[in-house]
């Protein structure tokens, strides 16, 4: 009987001290969990405290931000309906320019042409002439120019123009070297344009170089390709006039077509008339040709 006590005393002894190590295991799991756990719940209350306040600066702000646009829509007056701007003053819209030179040019020629500023290369004198024999000089200002461009934009496309060009080199009924040296105002070119670039478009009336003459660039005015001499006639070869006309020109990319109506004289490929010289009495006044000075 002591002997079975004494077993069974044993064994339950032993089992407790089997089960001891899995119980104190268990119990140290659980405090970890509930250590995380409560870890976890204050960083949740941690972030939403935070976005509370976030919020609460939100409301702040926007409360802030009504309240400016309330005081400014408060303070400022009733503007009324709107009203369109006016157009841009006169003087920005159209550009004068004034133009010209001043010449003090002279010429020497070893045949006698009695001629001036232009020579007339039809008048060479051979060596049957008295005038072969004899040679010339001159000094004048008749080529002295006076030009005047007004440009007007009607909008950022279409363009109006007016131009004037003079000179002196015309001839009157009293004109000659012997006192003063009063020459007539002659007429070069007159005319009006009409440009609209976003059609490439471009509209010319009045006096100016014919579609004859040679261009730099394009056939609009104002390109013309003229040497540069001191010669009022130019250059033998350069052919060209100045008559009235109506050009139209439109534009195709980098190629330009045009046609022009213009006024021409039979006579317009003369020669120009000679001048008398000093020592004769001034001849009446010649009929002007496109082709010299006169």
């Amino acid at each position: 009987m002591r002997l079975s006590q004494w077993f069974m005393t044993s064994t339950a002894l032993l089992g407790a001290w089997l089960l001891l190590p899995a119980v104190a295991a268990a119990q140290a799991s659980d405090a970890d969990k509930i250590q995380r756990l409560e870890r976890q719940t204050e960083l949740l209350q941690q972030q939403l405290r935070e976005l509370k306040e976030e919020i609460s600066q939100t409301r702040r702000k926007a409360s802030k931000a009504e309240a400016t646009a309330q005081a400014a829509a408060a303070a400022s007056p009733d503007k009324g309906p709107i009203v369109k701007a006016p157009p841009p003053p006169l003087h920005e819209r159209v550009k004068v320019t004034l133009g010209g030179f001043l010449a003090a040019e002279t010429v020497w020629r070893q045949r006698n042409q009695v001629s001036d500023m232009g020579t007339p290369f039809a008048a060479i004198p051979y060596p049957f002439s008295p005038l072969y024999n004899e040679n010339e000089f001159h000094g004048s200002a008749r080529q002295s120019r006076i030009s005047l461009l007004v440009e007007g934009q009607l909008d950022p496309v279409q363009k109006l123009s007016g131009y004037y060009e003079s000179d002196f080199l015309g001839t009157g009924t009293t004109s000659n070297y012997n006192q003063s040296n009063s020459w007539a105002l002659r007429l070069r070119q007159a005319y009006l344009t009409y440009d609209n670039s976003y059609w490439g478009f471009h509209l010319l009336a009045g006096q100016s170089w014919s579609l004859l003459t040679q261009n730099q660039v394009g056939i609009t005015p104002r390109k013309e390709n003229i040497p540069l001499t001191i010669d009022a006639n130019y250059l033998p070869g350069f052919n060209y006039t100045r008559n009235w006309q109506i050009r139209l020109v439109q534009d195709f990319g980098p190629i330009s077509f045009g046609i022009s109506v213009e006024a021409r004289r039979p006579s317009s490929a003369a020669a120009p008339p000679r001048r008398p010289p000093a020592r004769e009495a001034p001849l009446p006044a010649a009929a002007p040709s496109s082709m010299g000075c006169w």
